[in-house]
């Protein structure tokens, strides 16, 4: 048929250019498909997998295109959430249901024989997942003639894994990206479609940067979709160099190895925001001193900067107008510059430490960040 494989460029994207026979056999062994140009006559059917609100926004798209037709959704099942436990549908499904789709929550999808039967059957030209929090069998990768279309949050083969937003700020990146894929039976081992990067700026946490990244998710994933639909766009196997991985975070994270040079520990406070959040215990071996549990939600290195030779890692070591000092690892000091105390709201490290660190210091006792696990 010769090549029709242009390519698409988005932000430094690269794409691969095949003979068309090739590129159809790379998207999909399953089924026959006939490229054609989407309208809202003849639209491009998808069935959306996502579940929390970083899919939020790519599922808005998809229903917002005249040429998409969405024409049902997976989402996670509903959990208890809240002091009261009360179950919650996912920030998906609270779309989905806005917009009067079927939804379909399976609670394991491999073994869920009537939705993988409707997944055969629904008429959907592609899957489209994106956060979805389950790993798909190869019947439903199967399911539709081009198979599982997958955003990723990271510039492949970079970050294959559950977290990589968290661990490319863990990493200290200066960017990071998304990734179109079509999913295979690996974990975000596909090959590659689009891809589209992003900066990742001094000041963003987890919550900041998976805010820009999902805004920035719609118009890659649409582009994607276009030039699968038409023809004129190829997958791309994922190179073997630069391959890592970004395994599931646990709440036994959020305590802080104080060893650790101050850096370090200022990508763990960013990383580790909104959630499981970084923690730690203000305490002190002087008589009547009560603990003061603590989240620590910001703060930096400071440069030039460094602790007596007599303090231990985690020691507090003064209040500045620019937050609460501690010594860390490696002879550095990290300065803490927004906390919340227990019981409390956030609030800037200087004004809390002001009356509730600063007086204990002037009187020579030593007070301490101990390193505290998750609470629940």
């Amino acid at each position: 048929m010769g090549e029709r494989c242009v390519g698409f460029t988005l932000e430094a994207t690269v794409i691969c250019c095949f003979d068309w026979d090739r590129c159809m056999s790379s998207l999909t062994p399953f089924m026959p498909f006939t490229p054609f140009s989407p309208t809202p006559s003849t639209p491009f059917k998808v069935v959306f997998m996502g579940t929390p609100a970083f899919a939020v926004p790519t599922l808005q798209a998809l229903l917002a295109t005249p040429w998409v037709q969405v024409v049902g959704v997976l989402t996670q099942p509903d959990k208890a959430a809240g002091r009261g436990q009360q179950l919650t549908a996912s920030p998906v499904k609270t779309v989905a249901l806005q917009a009067q789709l079927p939804v379909l929550q399976p609670t394991k999808l491999r073994e869920d024989e009537s939705v993988m039967a409707w997944l055969e059957t629904c008429g959907a030209h592609a899957l489209v997942t994106i956060a979805f929090g389950q790993i798909l069998p190869a019947r439903v990768l199967q399911a539709t003639p081009l198979g599982t279309i997958n955003v990723h949050a990271s510039l492949l083969p970079a970050y294959r894994g559950a977290n990589p937003i968290q661990w490319a700020l863990l990493d200290g990146l200066n960017e990071t990206g998304l990734t179109t894929m079509r999913s295979d039976e690996g974990v975000d081992t596909g090959p590659m479609l689009l891809k589209a990067t992003t900066p990742i700026e001094p000041e963003d946490t987890t919550g900041t940067l998976a805010e820009r990244m999902a805004a920035q998710a719609p118009a890659l994933l649409l582009e994607t979709l276009q030039g699968l639909a038409e023809g004129t766009l190829c997958s791309q196997p994922q190179p073997s160099e630069g391959v890592s991985f970004a395994p599931k975070l646990k709440k036994e994270a959020s305590a802080l190895n104080w060893a650790l040079p101050a850096a370090t520990l200022a990508l763990h406070l960013r990383a580790l925001q909104p959630w499981p959040v970084v923690t730690a215990t203000l305490t002190s071996p002087a008589e009547g001193f009560k603990p003061v549990p603590l989240k620590l939600l910001a703060g930096y290195a400071a440069e030039g900067a460094s602790p007596p030779k007599e303090a231990a890692a985690g020691q507090v070591l003064t209040v500045t107008p620019q937050g609460l000092c501690v010594a860390a690892g490696e002879g550095t000091v990290l300065c803490l510059t927004r906390l919340q105390p227990a019981g409390k709201g956030p609030m800037p490290a200087a004004d809390w430490a002001r009356n509730a660190v600063a007086p204990h210091l002037k009187a020579g006792t030593v007070l301490t960040l101990q390193a505290q696990g998750p609470s629940a």
